[in-house]
């Protein structure tokens, strides 16, 4: 009984590892990822003919009789989670919105361009996790949205060409382009006066995080605070009219922080799921709405950069401060509407 059990063992491992040497590629699955056969995905199951599920295979069990249990995906997780500040608000290190300057090639990899029917970026929007995509609801509720761009930094080329001092010219990594599957609109939304003024736009496949891509923290208890001091000022970053009131062809950013004196008398209408910022006739303009309000938690000398707001409205004239929704007030909206 004993040899037999033994026996039995054995052939099971030995079994076990011809499965193991048919299957390639585990290591090639991120953090927020897992190596597993594509019927234990549901959220990727149906894009198993999509030519843009190549990337995401991470192996092949020869050995299975079925399509879905023979193909291993690195399964992410699903879009009514979002990431922790191990995935999240990460961005490389790197030292024209009104007051504004070039920003460094994927220095904010979470921002995200909406696109018309053809294909004109009309809004911002920031990637939060690897289906959704948050921004303005006026952005979304008098023009129809098709695609949303992620990883640009030059709209006038693609790929972009990175020049560093002292450093040979390179090709950055080509931009994606990703087609909206819905998009979900606050039930409170108010065009005059400006309320509500926030909208999730759910893709219709999920993204993989690269250096160039990546979502932004959205604070909540999955994101713990313990040890966290928060920088004073936000930044801004959009495509949106310069002091020339021309679009700029590549992202720009500032540094602002929250106007208290001004903002009340400016901006009558102001409530507390609003935050206003401004400085020196520094303001994202009209084609940076829906773009990220962001904010600084430093951590053991670490930067995580989460979504403070998102850029709603502001004076007719560019360069005043800006009313921007306010993330803190609507994350269990942001939560209650998240599908898997």
């Amino acid at each position: 009984m004993l040899k037999m059990n033994l026996g039995l063992k054995v052939c099971s491992l030995l079994a076990f590892l011809q499965i193991l040497s048919t299957v390639s590629g585990f290591n090639s699955c991120q953090r927020d990822e897992k190596c597993v056969r594509l019927y234990l995905c549901p959220h990727l199951y149906h894009f198993a003919l999509d030519e843009r599920i190549a990337h995401i295979q991470c192996g092949i069990d020869n050995t299975a009789n079925l399509v879905d249990q023979r193909i291993y995906v690195c399964c992410p997780e699903p879009g009514n989670v979002l990431p922790d500040d191990k995935t999240c608000g990460w961005r490389p290190g790197a030292h024209r919105i009104f007051g504004g300057v070039e920003a460094q090639p994927n220095e904010f990899p979470w921002m995200a361009l909406l696109l018309d029917k053809e294909g004109k970026g009309v809004c911002g929007g920031s990637l939060i996790n690897n289906r959704y995509v948050v921004t303005a609801a006026h952005c979304v509720s008098r023009v129809k949205i098709y695609n949303v761009r992620l990883g640009e930094h030059d709209m006038s080329s693609d790929p972009d060409i990175i020049l560093n001092k002292n450093e040979a010219p390179r090709w950055a990594a080509p931009h994606l382009e990703i087609e909206v599957e819905n998009i979900v609109v606050h039930r409170d939304f108010q065009h005059t006066p400006m309320q509500n003024d926030i909208a999730l736009i759910r893709l219709i496949l999920p993204v993989r995080y690269t250096k160039e891509i990546r979502p932004i923290c959205v604070l909540g208890s999955h994101i713990s605070l313990m040890n966290s001091t928060f920088h004073p000022k936000f930044e801004i970053a959009g495509w949106g009219t310069t002091e020339s009131n021309n679009n700029s062809n590549v992202l720009l950013t500032a540094t602002i922080k929250k106007d208290k004196n001004k903002c009340p008398k400016r901006h009558k209408y102001l409530k507390e799921t609003q935050i206003c910022a401004g400085e020196n006739g520094t303001d994202t303009c009209f084609g940076d709405s829906g773009g990220p309000l962001m904010g600084t938690m430093i951590r053991y000398r670490q930067e995580i950069v989460y979504l403070a707001g998102i850029t709603s409205h502001g004076d007719n004239k560019c360069g005043q401060a800006g009313v921007y929704t306010k993330m803190e007030s609507y994350i269990y909206w942001v939560l209650y509407f998240l599908r898997a």
